[in-house]
C-alpha cells in the first residue's frame, strides 16, 4: 500500500462573498475556514459561538452544523472535505481535533492558511485520485491549526515575533548551518527555554523543525526536471551524508527519495545518487 493512500477529497471551495446560513448533518470530514467577515456556529443544537475574521472549525460525520452570517452580511468562506481511513487516523492522533471545548480556532497566519487551502482546493478539482502533494497540503493545514491553538496567549508579543521571523528565515534557507544556541542568546533566553518556546510556536523543537524544513526542501527538489542525483539534493538541502539523508527522508515520508519521486512524476529507477 502506498503511504499516501486512504484519503479521498470529495468537495472544496473558496467563496469570497457567501451569504446566509448553512444547516446540515455532515457526511465528510471537513476543514471549514472563515477568512473574513462575521459569522456564527452551532453544533448539535448546542450553544452558539460567534467570531469575526480568520477562524476555522472542523466538521465530522454524524454531527449537525449551523453556521454562517445573517442580515445579508457577506463573508469569505473556504472549505475542503474528505473521507477515508486516513481521516480516521488524523482524528485518533488528535491532529483532526473533532472533540474540543470550543469549536472555533483562531488562525494566526491567515494569508498562509488561505494560500495552502486554496492550492489544495484547486488540486482537488484537477487531480483524481489524490496526489501525495494534496495529502501533504492537507496535513500542513491541520498542523497550522494545531500550532495556532497551542501558542495563543502564551508568549510576549516580541518573543513570538522573533520566533515567527526565525521560522520564516529557517524555512527560506534550511541548508544553512543554523546555531540555535546563538538564536537563544539573541532572544535573551537560555537554550533550554528557547527550545521550549520554539516548540510552543512551531510545534517542533528547533532542530526537528530544521530537519523538517530540509526534508520539505528536498521533496521539492526531487520534483525538478531534469531530475537531480540524490547525493546532490542531500547536500543542497543541508544534509551532507546521503545515507543519513535517505534514512531521515524515509522516516519522515515513509518512502525512499526515489520512491517519492516515482510516485509523484514517474521517474525511471535508474536515476540515483
Amino acid at each position: 500500500m502506498n503511504f499516501f493512500d486512504g484519503q479521498t477529497f470529495v468537495t472544496g471551495g473558496v467563496v469570497p462573498d457567501t451569504r446566509g446560513m448553512f444547516r446540515a448533518t455532515a457526511i465528510y470530514y471537513g476543514v471549514q475556514y472563515n477568512h473574513a467577515g462575521r459569522f456564527s456556529l452551532r453544533v448539535d443544537h448546542g450553544p452558539v459561538h460567534t467570531a469575526e475574521g480568520p477562524h476555522a472549525f472542523f466538521t465530522t460525520p454524524g454531527h449537525y452544523y449551523e453556521y454562517g452570517s445573517g442580515d445579508g452580511e457577506t463573508r469569505c468562506h473556504c472549505h475542503i472535505c474528505s473521507l477515508g481511513t486516513r481521516c480516521q487516523r488524523y482524528v485518533e492522533s488528535g491532529l483532526f481535533q473533532s472533540e474540543r471545548p470550543s469549536p472555533l480556532i483562531p488562525v494566526r497566519n491567515p494569508e498562509r492558511f488561505l494560500a495552502t487551502l486554496s492550492e489544495l482546493v484547486n488540486l482537488s478539482r484537477q487531480v483524481v485520485p489524490p496526489s501525495p502533494r494534496m495529502v501533504l497540503l492537507y496535513e500542513d493545514l491541520l498542523l497550522q491549526l494545531y500550532e495556532s491553538e497551542n501558542v495563543v496567549g502564551r508568549l510576549p508579543v516580541w518573543q513570538e515575533e522573533f520566533l515567527q521571523r526565525l521560522m520564516g528565515e529557517v524555512a527560506a534557507a534550511p541548508e544553512r548551518a543554523w546555531d540555535f544556541a546563538e538564536q537563544a542568546s539573541l532572544c535573551h533566553v537560555t537554550p533550554t527555554h528557547f527550545r521550549r518556546i520554539f516548540k510552543a510556536v512551531a510545534g517542533l523543537p528547533p532542530q526537528h523543525f530544521l530537519i523538517h524544513q530540509r526534508l520539505q526542501s528536498a521533496s521539492q527538489m526531487l520534483l525538478e526536471v531534469p531530475p537531480r542525483l540524490i547525493q546532490y539534493i542531500a547536500k543542497r538541502c543541508g544534509i551532507a551524508n546521503q545515507c543519513y539523508f535517505t534514512r531521515l527522508f524515509r522516516h519522515h515520508f515513509h518512502v525512499s527519495p526515489l520512491e517519492f519521486r516515482r510516485s509523484m512524476i514517474g521517474v525511471s529507477p535508474n536515476v540515483s545518487g
